[in-house]
């Protein structure tokens, strides 16, 4: 994909929200109880988590009713941030992940999904590199992509699944990690069963990302 298919990526968002309402970003619901338990060790009561491209804070709203974090979500599509609990300690605001600049003092910075809709290199290092100014060293970044086996993925057709034209771009794993050691240490696993694997060439991953 080019910089510009960006655009038709979140029109895509847009679009699933103007017409799913609540299930709108939960395209892996059953993804939830291994990215908490990835999660769980670095979200004790009281730890501080951002999560950037939130989505309807599904997993914002579970760390800080199950765990007792406090939270802020950022999300671009405004109506998706309806489904947030309310609480004083989740915050949340609408603003673009490539020009957002996060304020120090988070324990845990989350990007759950959020690569998949930022094809340029340039601007996912952008997104990189100001999380690794914001975070002291030792704090930690949760990437949880689907990421190419052994080359970028890139998606534009009719999803029958999902019943819309779906796009997304999807980084292969190791370059990306590469791309991340510029600022962080990192640990790539790989948490899911295989039925969760369906595709040949991806497969999902979570990046666990330590500040220097």
């Amino acid at each position: 994909m080019t910089d510009p298919d960006r655009s038709r990526i979140i029109s895509f968002w847009h679009e699933r929200a103007s017409k799913t309402g609540a299930t709108a970003t939960r395209f892996h619901a059953e993804h939830l109880d291994y990215d908490l338990a990835a999660l769980a060790p670095f979200c004790r009561a009281g730890a501080r988590v951002l999560e950037i491209g939130c989505g309807q804070c599904v997993m914002l709203n579970t760390l800080v009713q199950k765990f007792g974090v406090t939270a802020h979500g950022v999300e671009l599509v405004a109506s998706y941030l309806d489904q947030a609990i309310k609480d004083e300690r989740l915050t949340t605001e609408v603003a673009d992940a490539v020009d957002y600049t996060p304020r120090p003092g988070f324990d845990v910075v989350i990007l759950a999904g959020l690569i998949n809709s930022i094809p340029a290199v340039e601007e996912r290092r952008q997104i990189y590199r100001r999380i690794a100014q914001a975070l002291a060293p030792g704090r930690l970044l949760f990437v949880k992509s689907q990421f190419g086996r052994t080359v970028d993925v890139d998606v534009d057709a009719w999803s029958e699944a999902l019943g819309a034209h779906y796009r997304a771009h999807y980084p292969q794993v190791d370059r990306e990690a590469a791309r991340l050691g510029e600022w962080f240490d990192v640990e790539v696993t790989s948490p899911y069963p295989a039925a969760l694997n369906p595709h040949a060439n991806t497969r999902f991953h979570h990046l666990l990302c330590r500040a220097r």
